[in-house]
């Protein structure tokens, strides 16, 4: 689904598309900024996805665990 997001924001400039996986599906607190991103790097945007990981955020939220959430190290860029 993380793909599917960022196809439909850079590649196919769907910013609602993209705000509404992020809110709905994915729940991420990147929503607001990705399409800012998307429109920096024009129709040439792509993103690399590096490392993928799951935390358990119990602790740091203060909720009962398991609080899973999942962190993805990425690289905007313009296409070559």
């Amino acid at each position: 689904m993380l793909e599917e997001t960022l196809v439909a924001a850079l590649q196919q400039r769907r910013a609602q598309r993209a705000y509404e996986l992020c809110r709905d599906v994915l729940k991420n607190d990147q929503r607001e900024i990705l399409p800012v991103v998307a429109r920096l790097l024009g129709p040439v945007g792509v993103a690399e996805l590096h490392r993928y990981a799951l935390s358990d955020y119990a602790q740091i939220l203060g909720t009962p665990p398991p609080c899973v959430v999942a962190s993805v190290l990425a690289t905007y860029r313009e296409a070559h």
